[in-house]
């Protein structure tokens, strides 16, 4: 499994692994470019809808 698969699973398993009340959830890739050289990918999970979320 290379990083692309790995992440993709994470993001389809994520949910299922969330509490009942985080079930409406929007979960998405994200790749933050950091302002001292260099750069990482994540995941944001969000409420539908909303500007606010976390990302991991």
């Amino acid at each position: 499994m290379n990083f692309e698969e790995f992440k993709q699973q994470i993001m389809e398993d994520l949910p299922g692994a969330l509490p009942e009340r985080l079930s409406n959830v929007e979960i998405e890739p994200v790749s933050v470019t950091k302002l001292q050289h260099g750069s990482y990918d994540g995941i944001t999970i969000r409420e539908e809808g909303s500007n606010i979320g976390m990302k991991g």
